[in-house]
């Protein structure tokens, strides 16, 4: 029904491209100017963060900078990675220094340093530099084993046998990511599971047990971990794929536990739609926070642009539409909604970024009545600029192909196709895409490859998750859970 992918965007499904670690590395500033003997540190600082973190172990950066030798005599210097804690968690992998810098013995000094850096733990001896002189060199270093796999502070420096040296210039670059796998995961209402697959191999899948109580329906996932709502049990079931190990972040009680998104790695929020609002949860800790209100029955959340959007249904006591949704938007810094959009549709159910960088909000109107649509929100004027009839009856999940169209689930009618480039069907409800002849889904997604999954609903036995080839024409089922309500992507570390 209504969950949040980890690119920041609402559904169960969608292609869930796995997104590069982009690092900024920033020379700390001193109070006065560089001297001779002083070393000027230099931090490791995620693009977008306001502090200093490095994000997953077995990241491998370059590091460039000159280490100059302003002393009376020549010295030797040792290149140190890391000062805790853990006090190495660096590993200097290689080193490359400017040819034209060395010659004779200190260029076979360099090679041999280079060739034989990856057997030091956290320091290379650099070859002896002569008074007055600098040397530029090129670091390949990766990350190594941290306290929860993270580490809040980096420093990269030159250290002298007697003095420290001058590092004057630095910048890092991604080299290469940690070794990853796509990896499908199918949240099963009744069974209250997930059923985990690597998409390259469905049949090597596992189930994940969450716990024995609640009526899940939507779940969010960020690399390695998955927060799973738990409905009529007041908590957010939180996942480590690496471990399997599952923890719980408790909500107020009657909750509703339904919706939820990733701000960032440490935190989501999740929709609390018997409450009328918003509970912020540290993933990491597993604890909750500020309670945000919101409009009547959240139950689908999306971040844009780092702003949380939140959609209500603005239902009445017996569940139909009291009026037309709306869509709340939290600034994270001040834990508020500072603004509101009202929609055309009724009861928005979903919601996905579209590759036009417009919010595209699945309204599934009222059931029985086939009044289902389709509204686009500006994210910048935070305005609804369309509204499109004619999504049949009750339709739950949106996602995107990758060739830009509206893919649309339904129990009532299968998987119906949008064109935005020309607002219109190319396959309607009336005419759905039936993979295998199924014209009902609880929920649909795509993989990285743009093979399409649709669940089967399935709630009296196990089920299965229908997946067709990227030119929609059918592939393979994969086994899953009883009742399967929603579908993912993760790149889990191996």
């Amino acid at each position: 029904m209504h969950v949040m992918g980890g690119d920041g965007r609402a559904g169960p499904g969608g292609a869930h491209a796995v997104l590069a670690l982009a690092m900024l590395l920033a020379i700390a500033s001193c109070d006065e100017p560089t001297r001779p003997g002083t070393v000027t540190g230099v931090s490791v600082t995620p693009k977008g963060l306001p502090s200093p973190e490095l994000r997953a172990e077995g990241t491998g950066f370059r590091q460039d900078f000159t280490v100059a030798n302003g002393n009376d005599a020549a010295r030797a210097y040792d290149l140190l990675a890391g000062t805790g804690p853990p006090a190495s968690f660096l590993r200097i992998d290689s080193l490359t220094l400017n040819p034209n810098e060395i010659a004779g013995d200190r260029a076979a000094t360099s090679l041999a340093s280079a060739a034989t850096a990856a057997d030091q733990a956290d320091s290379v001896r650099l070859p002896e530099m002569p008074r007055g002189t600098s040397l530029t060199v090129a670091v390949w270093y990766s990350v190594q084993a941290a306290t929860d796999g993270r580490v809040d502070t980096l420093l990269l420096r030159a250290r002298g046998v007697a003095d420290p040296s001058v590092i004057d210039q630095g910048r890092a670059e991604v080299e290469f990511e940690p070794a990853t796998v796509e990896t499908g995961l199918v949240l099963n209402s009744v069974d209250i599971s997930l059923t985990v697959f690597p998409a390259a191999d469905p049949d090597d899948r596992r189930t994940i047990g969450l716990n024995p109580d609640g009526s899940p329906v939507g779940l969010a996932v960020r690399d390695d971990r998955v927060v799973v709502p738990l409905g009529v049990f007041p908590a957010a079931a939180i996942v480590d794929l690496r471990t399997d190990s599952v923890t719980f972040a408790q909500l107020p009680e009657s909750s509703g536990a339904t919706g939820v998104a990733f701000l960032n790695d440490s935190i989501a929020y999740v929709g609390n739609p018997n409450l009328n609002s918003v509970s912020v949860v540290n993933v990491r800790r597993a604890t909750t926070g500020a309670e945000i209100p919101v409009g009547v029955f959240p139950q689908s959340l999306l971040v844009v642009d780092g702003r949380a959007f939140v959609m209500t249904a603005e239902l009445d006591a017996s569940f139909e539409p009291a009026r037309t949704g709306r869509v709340f938007v939290i600034d994270p810094a001040s834990q508020v909604a500072t603004d509101t959009i009202d929609l055309t549709g009724l009861n928005p159910s979903d919601a996905a970024v579209g590759p036009d960088g417009l919010v595209y909000v699945l309204n599934a109107g009222s059931f029985g009545q086939g009044n289902g649509s389709l509204s686009i929100v500006d994210p910048t004027s935070l305005t609804e600029t369309e509204h499109h009839v004619g999504f049949g009856d009750f339709p739950g999940d949106i996602a995107f192909g990758a060739d830009g169209r509206v893919f649309v689930s339904s129990f009532n009618f299968g998987v119906a196709v949008w064109d935005p480039a020309t607002d219109a069907f190319d396959r309607s409800p009336s005419d759905p895409l039936a993979i295998q002849g199924e014209t009902a889904s609880a929920g649909i997604g795509f993989d990285s490859d743009g093979r399409l999954y649709s669940l089967r609903p399935e709630c009296m036995e196990p089920s299965v998750a229908l997946r067709t080839n990227p030119d929609l024409s059918f592939d393979r089922e994969i086994g899953v859970g009883i009742c399967p309500i929603a579908i993912d992507f993760a790149a889990v570390s191996e």
